[in-house]
């Protein structure tokens, strides 16, 4: 009977060890997602010319109008090339320090592009801050369908006055 209890504790203690590290992991998955929305809202500003819902709207006077990220049909290493590299003849900045140096981009260097190389953004964030950024744009944003009132509220928080006309 003490072999066959000794086992189940042991069953169960794996279990429990288990169960941890899956909590564990979803807990680190969301704070991944957190940082990668102040990446997107603040050290990046992204909303700047892609909006808040990402949905390709400005958010203030003299930015460009960003691409449409909800719609994006890009895969998630295309999307870091982009964010790393920027988007070479537009107005899409490059983020990664290394971009168009060390970074080949596109299979290019900055000679192959010449003046067409994208401007690096103020805000050169690293390989962490791209992971989480982009761990954030496709659990919230890139497929979603437009931005409803509840988006918003999740995004500003509850009864935020901007969200009322959602």
């Amino acid at each position: 009977m003490k072999v066959q209890l000794r086992r189940f504790f042991c069953r169960g203690a794996s279990l429990a060890v288990i169960a941890f590290g899956i909590l564990l992991a979803g807990s680190a998955a969301a704070q991944d997602v957190d940082q990668g929305k102040r990446v997107f809202s603040n050290t990046a500003a992204c909303t700047r010319c892609h909006g808040w819902a990402g949905n390709g709207a400005p958010e203030g006077p003299g930015y460009p109008t960003g691409a449409d990220l909800r719609n994006s049909k890009l895969e998630r290493a295309d999307m870091k090339e982009v964010i790393q590299c920027g988007r070479a003849g537009s107005e899409m900045p490059s983020f990664a320090r290394s971009a168009w140096s060390t970074l080949k981009c596109f299979g290019m260097t900055a000679a192959d592009v010449g003046n067409m190389k994208p401007v690096p953004d103020g805000a050169q964030i690293g390989d962490a801050q791209i992971e989480a950024l982009l761990d954030y744009l496709y659990a919230k944003v890139v497929g979603k369908p437009r931005a409803t009132k509840s988006d918003c509220e999740e995004y500003f928080g509850a009864a935020a006055p901007r969200c009322a006309a959602l």
